[in-house]
């Protein structure tokens, strides 16, 4: 296996590792502060575009078939598709990659607020915010509520396994 010149590659400024390190550390922290800027801006878009019933209310896909299935679970409000559109292509993603993104960020906001909380004080990562999102979309409010309470104390303890066997128990717990 080749690895290559290493001096080909160009890219040596003279910095040090620690120095080099230092940016990066410096680099992650200014993405996510960026990520949670670009979240707390998508809940207050979403609470500006806000509809009370369901015809014009963004849905998500499943496949090229409009399932009908709103972007944020039972109780998290419903969004203008026009305006999400229109929000998806200042974020530069897909329609079905958009209307998934924004709808955790709104189900976090609305159905799991203490997790979203968290995001903004910076105590948990979105992408992991995003995961519980996507398991939580389905639950009932109470549900929801349930897994957002237990998962207050320890969400930087919690493994997915347990996560998942807490979502399976707050849907237990809802019938």
């Amino acid at each position: 296996m080749e690895l290559g010149n290493h001096a080909s590659i160009g890219q040596y400024d003279g910095r040090s590792v620690t120095e080099l390190l230092g940016d990066i550390r410096s680099e992650v922290v200014a993405r996510k502060s960026s990520q949670v800027r670009e979240w707390i801006a998508i809940v207050a878009w979403a609470d500006q575009n806000t509809l009370d019933s369901p015809e014009g209310a963004a849905t998500l896909l499943d496949g090229v078939v409009d399932t009908g299935v709103p972007i944020a679970g039972p109780g998290a409000p419903l969004v203008s598709e026009f305006a999400l559109m229109e929000l998806i292509a200042v974020l530069g993603r897909s329609p079905i990659g958009g209307c998934a993104y924004v709808g955790q960020v709104i189900e976090c906001a609305w159905r799991l607020p203490r997790l979203y909380r968290a995001v903004v004080a910076g105590r948990v990562d979105t992408w992991k915010a995003q995961r519980i999102a996507d398991l939580t979309h389905p639950l009932c409010p109470e549900a929801a509520e349930f897994v957002d309470r237990q998962l207050d104390a320890a969400v930087d303890d919690v493994g997915w396994k347990q996560l998942e066997r807490l979502v399976a128990g707050g849907v237990r717990w809802s019938v």
